[in-house]
């Protein structure tokens, strides 16, 4: 499979004083240059008192970062672009509800004419889960449920659903997005050996959190594994990994020894390879540098 290439533009409004144009840019930018995809994550809000519980060591991100809602945003980005593919990385499906989830990213591939790819988690902020009134603990099997409750809407025409949740009969959805049922969804949960299962049986990818790349390597195996034991081809696997930025000793980026790591994360099985701007980027003059690199990295 080849190599693809994108761009992370969460916290790119910080190059640009704030403004959310900024972001908008470097989406236009990567457009232009022929990369394959950019992809944004979220929060609906943050309390610091459950900062502790973040599951890669300490909560990288200053209180007041912006998230802006990713849909949103992306549909913004969808009228602003031609070819380039739009990728929640991820959307913490549990926070919506099933149908309203199913209907927002229909519209966003109508819009952009069938570029999304939906990724979707489950997020570990628990307070953020009680401050929208949603149950912590059920999240997992609501992420499942909607990943079949979205599948179901997006076929087109009648559609019923028995599911814990959301339960229907003879419900009329549209629009159907470009891409049908088969919009890709990508999931980025941790790959214990029961999420591998359901990532095996329902995703078209797998988003790795940032990871070493033994880490990575590992995780792949086992997401391997699943696959062949829900007798799937694993190669059918689209598996997505952040490019971690190299630096000198007085903190700058060093951006061609982060290109050499390509090879090693390809290796690992990586096909797809996303840049964050916030990480690699400290001006804004610095993403067309970057975006050129990652171009002629392929």
């Amino acid at each position: 499979m080849a190599l693809k290439i994108g761009l992370h533009i969460t916290g790119t409004e910080k190059l640009f004083g704030g403004k959310v144009q900024g972001v908008v840019r470097a989406a236009q930018l990567a457009d232009e240059a022929g990369l394959d995809l950019v992809t944004i994550g979220e929060h609906l809000a943050i309390d610091p008192r459950g900062l502790a519980d973040y599951p890669f060591g300490a909560y990288p991100l200053p209180l007041d970062a912006q998230f802006f809602e990713p849909i949103a945003l992306l549909s913004a980005i969808a009228a602003s672009t031609r070819r380039i593919r739009l990728a929640t990385s991820i959307l913490i499906a549990p926070l919506r509800s099933g149908l309203l989830l199913a209907k927002s990213l229909a519209t966003l591939d109508a819009l952009s004419e069938g570029r999304l790819e939906a990724g979707f988690g489950i997020g570990w902020h628990r307070e953020e889960y009680a401050a929208a009134g949603i149950d912590f603990e059920t999240r997992r099997a609501m992420l499942f449920e909607q990943i079949a409750l979205c599948r179901r809407l997006w076929n087109g025409g009648e559609a019923s659903f028995a599911g814990k949740f959301v339960q229907f009969d003879g419900l009329h959805f549209h629009p159907r997005p470009p891409q049908g049922e088969a919009l890709p969804i990508w999931l980025g949960i941790a790959p214990a050996p029961r999420n591998a299962e359901q990532v095996a049986r329902l995703a078209d990818g797998w988003t790795a959190p940032p990871c070493s790349l033994d880490d990575l390597r590992a995780s792949i195996a086992t997401l391997r594994t699943a696959c062949a034991a829900a007798g799937r081809d694993p190669a059918s696997l689209g598996i997505r990994a952040f490019l971690p930025p190299v630096r000198r000793e007085d903190g700058s980026v060093d951006l061609p020894a982060s290109l050499a790591a390509i090879p090693g994360l390809r290796a690992a099985g990586a096909d797809t390879l996303v840049a964050s701007v916030p990480a690699f980027c400290a001006r804004a003059e610095d993403i067309p540098v970057l975006i050129g690199a990652l171009a002629s990295a392929r």
